[in-house]
């Protein structure tokens, strides 16, 4: 690769710095006609002895920025997602955010959490009492904290008697297998609330 070079132009009189730059720059600053003969000014003062009469030049080797670290998620691409505002029992704002951003501070384990307690209404433990959520336009980074992996999710074995079952329905008849398995281990059965707070577990611990 080719080396650069920034230029220090400097009065031979005073010694005064009058200007520094690119041989491109100092042309456009109007201390020479052409950008070549900055290099060859340069040069010619090398190999005289004399002292220069108007400008004596000294150059260093333009130093490349450093790369920046390389960030190994994907660009962002602006989506439709949910926002979420989680109030305390009084009515007051406890948080809000994307479910992405609620998971990148901490408060819930995954996006699929913040899914699971909007459609139970309340996450106890964590004082919210209420929430509600609303749509908006958002820059989204793939593989952002707390995002879902692109694994393909295991079959799930069909409902009895709902031929296309939503999400909600779903999930209910997942509590419903988890409080069978909780029932048959002796331990204490969980309603839905607290049951989605954990992470809709599909056995007890």
């Amino acid at each position: 690769m080719t080396k650069q070079y920034i230029y220090s132009l400097y009065d031979a009189k005073t010694g005064a710095l009058r200007a520094k730059g690119t041989p491109q720059e100092l042309m456009e600053q109007g201390y020479y006609n052409r950008a070549e003969s900055v290099c060859t000014g340069y040069a010619h003062q090398k190999k005289k002895k004399a002292k220069p009469k108007k400008w004596r030049l000294e150059r260093e080797e333009k130093q490349p920025k450093p790369k920046a670290e390389p960030d190994h998620r994907t660009g962002t691409q602006m989506r439709e997602v949910w926002f979420y505002s989680m109030f305390d029992a009084d009515g007051n704002l406890l948080h809000e955010g994307t479910a992405a951003e609620l998971v990148e501070k901490g408060l819930f384990k995954n996006t699929q959490t913040v899914t699971n307690v909007f459609y139970a209404g309340h996450c106890r433990p964590q004082g919210i009492y209420s929430l509600t959520r609303k749509r908006i336009r958002r820059g989204v980074l793939c593989n952002a904290p707390g995002a879902r992996s692109s694994v393909p999710k295991k079959s799930r074995p069909p409902i009895t008697g709902i031929e296309k079952p939503d999400e909600l329905q779903r999930a209910v008849h997942e509590l419903c297998l988890y409080n069978a398995a909780v029932r048959k281990a002796g331990k204490k059965e969980l309603s839905y609330g607290y049951w989605a707070a954990e992470g809709k577990p599909e056995a007890p611990a």
